[in-house]
């Protein structure tokens, strides 16, 4: 998923606007994650691959959101 969402600097994002990029960046990710880790399980074997962004690696300006969510799928491929 890559929603951007508003470009616009932190102090005038709103809690809604982050919260939609977000669960649609972030929580989409997780949900894979959690069904396809079980499977895995059960197979012994599998693979995960994730695509994030440099906007998780880096720090855009003008994307607080984008940015976080990025980063939280680049960690949660680390951590699965």
């Amino acid at each position: 998923a890559g929603y951007q969402g508003l470009f616009a600097p932190v102090d005038t994002y709103s809690f809604e606007d982050f919260e939609k990029v977000m669960k649609i960046n972030t929580l989409g990710v997780f949900a894979i994650l959690k069904h396809v880790s079980k499977v895995m399980v059960e197979q012994g074997d599998g693979a995960i691959v994730n695509t994030g962004s440099c906007a998780g690696l880096g720090c855009p300006t003008m994307m607080p959101a984008y940015a976080s969510s990025k980063a939280a799928v680049v960690h949660l491929t680390k951590v699965s």
